[in-house]
Parts: C-alpha cells; structure tokens; sequence
C-alpha cells in the first residue's frame, strides 16, 4: 500500500544542503541504480550490542500499546492503527516516531508480548520503508534509528523467524550504507553531529565497519572542532542541543569502552567543556533556559547525563565565546542573552533576543522568554516565538532586532555585542550592549542589571543611545517582561507597580519609571504546549538622542 501522502513532513530546514543540487540528489536515491550501490555483504548478526544508557518507562509502553504515539509535545490516538501510515501533527514527532528512540520503554516492560508488538511494528515499517524515503531516511533519523535497533537488539532483531531477522540485519546494512554517503551533507549543527555519531557506532556494531569506523571518527573530530566553541557551549547557543549532543556523546564514550574500542581524546575533551555548559543553562528548577529554540526538558533527565558524564567542572558566571551571562544570588538565578546569533544553516532555530533574560527564584520561574515550537516552517507560532517581542528585553516599533528571512535563517547580525561584568562585595553587575537596532534606527540598546548578593533586589536600566548623538524621529519603544504561566499578576492600587505572586507564595514587587501595563502572552516551554500567560510592558517613545527607562524588580 501506498503511504498517504497528508502522513509527511519534508522539511528542507531538516533536511540536506539546498537548491538544485539537493533536488538531484532527492531524485538520484529513488533511483533503482541507487538501490543497487546500497546492495552489499548480508550481515549474519551484530557485532556489538551498545547499552541501552537511559531506561525506558513502563507507562510509556502501555500507551504505545494502546496506540497512543506521544512524541514531541503531540499525541495521536490510533488503536490497531498502522503507525507509519498516520497523519503526522509535526515534523519533530514524525522523526521521534522514525527514530524508534521508543524501543527503550518496551524493553523496561519485557516480555513476549512486548516482543511480538515490536516485532510487527518493524515488520510493516520494513514494508513502506525499506529503500530510501526523504523523510525516514533523513541521516539524523537513520543514526537514531540504527542505535535505536542496535541497543535494544533483544526486541527489535532476536527472533525465531529467520526470514525476519535477515530483512532487519539487510535493512540496517542498507542504511549505515546511505549514512556514510550523507552524513556529512545532514543539516548542519545537532543533526549532522548526530548523524556522524550514527556513523560511528554502524563502524564498530555492525559487521565490515572498519571503513565507516574511520570516516566516522574523522568527521566526528572535525564537528566537534566545528560546532563546540571554546567555553563549551554548542554554536546554534540553543540549550536543548547543548544537552542532546552531550547525551549522545557520553553514551557513545561508554560504548567505545564497553566495545574495546580506542577511545580518542577529543570526545573527553568535548566532554569535559560541554558538561560545565549544561549546568549553566540550567534554571532553579534544574530544567533548562529558553533560548534559540531551547526546551525546558527533563531535570531528571539532565541529572542522568550530567551524572553519567562524569566531569566536575562548575559552570561559569560568563561564557565569553557563546554570549552568555549567568547570576547566581541566594535563590535567584539570572540568565542573559549577552552575543549574537551564528549564521547560515546554524542559525533556522536561533532567535532574535539579544539583552534578553530569564529569571527563577529557587525552584519556580518568574521571567521568561516565551519558548519556542518544533514545527519550523510550518507553525505561525514558531515564527512569532523567534522575534524580539516573544522575549524579555527591549524592541523598537515592533521589529526585530536583527532579521530573520523567508528560509528561516538569520540575516544580517549585529555588528557586536559588549558585555561587561562587576563582582561586587554587595551586587553583581552586568552592563550589555547590542547595536542590532543601528541600521534601521539609529540606536544601540543598553541593558544593565544589578544583582544584589541577597538576590532579593534586582534593578534594570534599559537605555537606547543614538550614534553620533543625532536625534531619530520619534518612534514607539517596548520593553516586555514575559511571566511564567504559573506567576500571579495584579496591579497595585495606585497602578504605578505590579504585585508578582509565584506558586509558592513569595511575592515580588515591579516598579518603573515609565509606569508598567500588564498584557497576554503565551508560554511554550513545554514541548507541543501552547500556555497563556501574561506580560508586563513598559513602554515609550524614543527620539532624543538618549532614553532611559529605570526599573525594578524587589522582593517583598
């Protein structure tokens, strides 16, 4: 049977390098000539069962049993339904449910009836994908899904029926193939990185994988050169790909070990840079900070890999390379967008937020930025959650601090972004300036926070200086605050600050010299979740050659 064609995603962001030469590829791989060259040396069984690192959960089992498909924030709902001929919500959950990362949970349930279930469900996934498809066989997704087979090989290969058993060995043959032809041209960033990690374990899992082992090794060596920057943070400075590639990472260490494979030093050294960056990008609840398309993801799930990872390094205050500035006062944990965006393919998921913060107090967030959605290309909301005004900082007339095109890259950059930083015995101060908003206004925007060592008082100074000290026509100006879904607002009596109410029970008080209106916002830290929530704006008019907006957040 045909696959519907409502059930894809082809998603060019997700896909390989662009234009007509990705076109000529697209039709090369559906060729019979291409199906040819993937032919090769059947292999009897695998050579080497990587660990299965991070468990599964039983709940999740019975649901996928029950055909409820919970991926990436969605959850389709199809009993005795073949999966892979369903309609797809999202792009993120049409890969998760290709990448068959699922497999782990049927084998924390066990058992025969677990078995058979997989076992028929890669059965009619072999029947509609066992040649090339521009969705399952993205590189990123074959490399999730061949460790995906290769760690849970008690369920998804061991069977009685030979015949079965030899369609899967071909299939994964057939695909470490077609990676090793691809992986270098997968998107750049998280997925390439991903793919080559998939490379690498076909190398040394499967039978004749000496070659790919190599190739495999090699361009790992290069992306991590490429796409780990000096104070440990990921080049797309997105937090959820800061903690998927080092997961990926320290599993692939554990299992070059377990394998008595040599180990090579510049995944340790990877390591040991990435680990420190994953604790600073953690908030009070030790979920993650939203940023160029981050998640909050999993505390649980972090503690696991920062635990498996094994490197002591604390995080940093400033992260000088990536842009990043981090306050730590009492229970207070400030985090501030302080650099600019990376370029071209590195850049579809980043977003427009320089000067923009979050902030918690102890387990519970207050200031936010409002997150982001998987569906890149497809999804209004996703283009809105990227631009200046979905963040906590400063926008002029409603734009956006840089541009962000039609093929969801980001246009020009600011020239520069400064960031000074002053411990003081009282107060930690960070002074930051961008210059994304020169070109088309003629200013460049000021944030100063001044952090008490308490963490009880934080004060803000927001100013717009026009260069060359002309004066600009006048122009509307917003500075948006955006407040936790569970974060209480009211305004005081007087109107003049707004009384904050965290879940549980603190309460802070915001103040501004310009006054302060509270307003709709969303919330999308949550995968898949689109939650109201409010936002506080404080706003003017600019034109003078210097304008400068006083405010203050006290608790009370």
């Amino acid at each position: 049977m045909a696959k519907s064609a409502k059930t894809r995603f082809i998603d060019p962001t997700r896909g390989m390098q662009h234009g007509l030469r990705q076109r000529l590829r697209t039709y090369y791989f559906g060729t019979f000539l291409y199906r040819r060259v993937l032919k090769g040396t059947h292999p009897v069984q695998i050579k080497f069962n990587p660990k299965n690192h991070w468990g599964g959960d039983v709940a999740v089992a019975d649901a996928l049993f029950r055909g409820q498909y919970s991926f990436a924030g969605h959850t389709v709902s199809a009993p005795n339904e073949n999966p892979w001929r369903l309609p797809a919500p999202s792009q993120a959950w049409q890969d998760a449910l290709h990448s068959f990362n699922w497999l782990r949970h049927f084998r924390a349930q066990g058992g025969d009836a677990a078995k058979r279930h997989v076992e028929s469900l890669i059965r009619k996934w072999l029947q509609d994908y066992q040649e090339w498809d521009p969705v399952a066989w993205q590189p990123d997704v074959i490399a999730q899904r061949l460790i995906a087979w290769m760690s849970n090989a008690s369920m998804a290969v061991s069977t009685q029926d030979l015949v079965h058993h030899s369609a899967v060995m071909n299939s994964m043959a057939r695909q470490a193939r077609h990676l090793a032809r691809t992986a270098l041209i997968s998107r750049d960033g998280l997925p390439r990185l991903i793919a080559v990690i998939g490379l690498v374990y076909s190398g040394f899992c499967l039978p004749e994988g000496a070659r790919r082992m190599s190739r495999g090794l090699q361009l790992l060596e290069r992306e991590l050169d490429r796409l780990v920057l000096a104070d440990g943070c990921i080049v797309t400075r997105n937090p959820s790909d800061q903690f998927e590639a080092l997961r990926a990472l320290v599993a692939l260490k554990a299992d070059l070990r377990a394998a008595n494979q040599e180990m090579p030093n510049y995944i340790q050294r990877a390591i040991d840079r990435m680990t420190p960056m994953l604790r600073f990008f953690r908030l009070g609840d030790g979920r993650l900070a939203l940023f160029n398309g981050s998640f909050e993801d999993s505390a649980d799930e972090i503690d696991q890999v920062l635990d498996a990872a094994k490197a002591q390094g604390k995080p940093l205050g400033g992260a000088i390379y990536s842009g990043f500035q981090r306050v730590q006062a009492g229970q207070t944990v400030i985090l501030v967008d302080a650099g600019s965006p990376p370029l071209g393919d590195l850049s579809v998921n980043a977003h427009a937020s320089p000067n923009a913060f979050e902030m918690s107090v102890g387990t519970e967030r207050l200031i936010v930025n409002c997150g982001s959605s998987d569906e890149i290309m497809f999804d209004g909301v996703h283009k809105v959650s990227r631009t200046t005004a979905a963040h906590s900082t400063l926008i002029i007339d409603n734009k956006n601090s840089f541009p962000i095109l039609k093929n969801q890259r980001i246009g020009k950059r600011p020239k520069k972004v400064l960031a000074v930083r002053d411990e003081m015995d009282d107060t930690v101060s960070l002074d930051i300036t961008h210059y994304g908003y020169v070109t088309a206004f003629g200013y460049e925007h000021e944030r100063i926070l001044k952090v008490a060592r308490s963490g009880k008082v934080v004060e803000g100074i927001d100013a717009l200086k026009s260069i060359n000290r002309k004066k600009r026509p006048k122009t509307p100006i917003d500075i948006r605050f955006h407040l936790h879904p569970a974060v209480e607002a009211r305004r005081t009596v007087d109107g003049g600050a707004v009384e904050l109410t965290l879940p549980g029970g603190a309460m802070w008080r915001f103040e501004s010299t310009h006054g302060v209106n509270v307003e709709e916002s969303i919330y999308l830290g949550e995968r898949g979740k689109v939650q109201p929530s409010r936002q506080l704006v404080v706003s003017s008019t600019s034109g003078a050659s210097r304008l400068q907006i006083n405010w203050r957040l006290l608790k009370v």
